[in-house]
């Protein structure tokens, strides 16, 4: 993942603004999981393509997955949050995950998951 991307990510997820949810990038009480915090991210820094988000439950069409638009943006390796190297994510005290995707949905908290990322962000 792109150093400053990740970075960007990190602060939005340690800056305690946003609700944590499960199971989907968004959910209609504004609440995300740490995938669809990196899509806010996406659509900050590309307002020509966040104003035509309309729906508040999903980010380019898509409702649980990273958009390849965002991957690709980001240099993110896969929608789930997946390692390059296929290896498993551990959170100490809280497991081991094979997507950022699960760790989330299995309440690793958004500063937990900002701890991951700054240490990791090149194999993400």
């Amino acid at each position: 993942m792109k150093k400053d991307i990740a970075m960007a990510l990190v602060a939005e997820l340690r800056s305690g603004k946003i609700l944590q949810t499960r199971g989907r990038l968004r959910n209609a009480e504004n609440k995300m999981c740490c995938l669809g915090v990196l899509c806010n991210v996406h659509a900050k820094a590309n307002p020509e393509i966040a104003v035509n988000e309309t729906d508040p439950q999903c980010y380019m069409g898509e409702v649980w997955l990273v958009p390849q638009p965002v991957l690709e943006w980001a240099d993110f390796h896969q929608n789930v949050g997946t390692r390059r190297d296929k290896l498993p994510l551990p959170f100490p005290g809280k497991g081991t995950y094979p997507s950022l995707a699960m760790a989330n949905d299995a309440g690793v908290t958004f500063p937990e998951i900002a701890d991951y990322i700054e240490a990791n962000y090149e194999q993400l």
